[in-house]
């Protein structure tokens, strides 16, 4: 049986791994927002540092949520302990 700390351990990088989902899709939503108000599909060239903008953020949030994936799949499938439990 595991302990207490174990358990709050997978407690709370599963909700890392949901709060990191979450951020990902909206990130995503609203970069597919903005690419749905010009009908065209290009956007005018004020618009460009927008859409880079709006990438950025939402590449950003693939890595953090790919990361916090890796981290509770390490923990769940190898009994990985992450190095910084608290972040």
């Amino acid at each position: 049986m595991r302990d207490k700390s174990h358990r709050d351990t997978g407690l709370r990088l599963a909700q890392e791994l949901e709060d990191a989902r979450r951020g990902h899709i909206a990130s995503k939503e609203e970069f597919d927002a903005i690419i749905r108000e010009v009908p065209s599909g290009l956007p005018p060239p004020d618009g460009v540092f927008r859409l880079e903008q709006s990438g950025k953020v939402s590449r950003r949030a693939m890595e953090v949520y790919y990361t916090a994936l890796r981290r509770y799949s390490d923990f769940l499938l190898r009994d990985i302990m992450p190095e910084d439990p608290e972040a």
